[in-house]
């Protein structure tokens, strides 16, 4: 996800003496609340794209890389894959976490999708 992205947290505005650090603090900590038992460290999202017809299309995914800053996130795909086809169309994409600490919010990240060639790593 591109570095023209946007994040809420909790479907709420930070209040205004957040500082951009405490506000990608409390972002880490939702990401971090969502357990997954294959591989910990990593944490299961919603990723959500945009077919032909303007819809959108969700599924669960578990991104591989979440740069400290929020800055770029790291997902794996194929080039034969729905997902990949319709970020080719619209690069435009969503994350959705869940916070699983019992506090019923959420932490949606918004920017625009890129490929990196052969694998590459961000």
């Amino acid at each position: 996800m591109g570095r023209s992205g946007k994040s809420s947290s909790s479907g709420k505005a930070a209040p205004s003496g957040n500082t951009v650090a405490s506000v990608i603090a409390a972002a880490h900590g939702v990401i971090k609340s969502i357990p997954y038992e294959p591989a910990p460290g990593m944490h299961p999202a919603t990723f959500i794209s945009f077919d032909a017809d303007g819809f959108a299309s969700a599924r669960v995914l578990v991104p591989r890389v979440v740069a400290p800053d929020l800055s770029a996130i790291t997902i794996n795909t194929q080039t034969d894959t729905r997902k990949y086809e319709e970020l080719l169309m619209d690069p435009r994409a969503s994350l959705s976490y869940w916070d699983q600490r019992g506090r019923q919010g959420w932490l949606t990240l918004k920017g625009t999708a890129a490929a990196l060639p052969g694998g590459a790593k961000a």
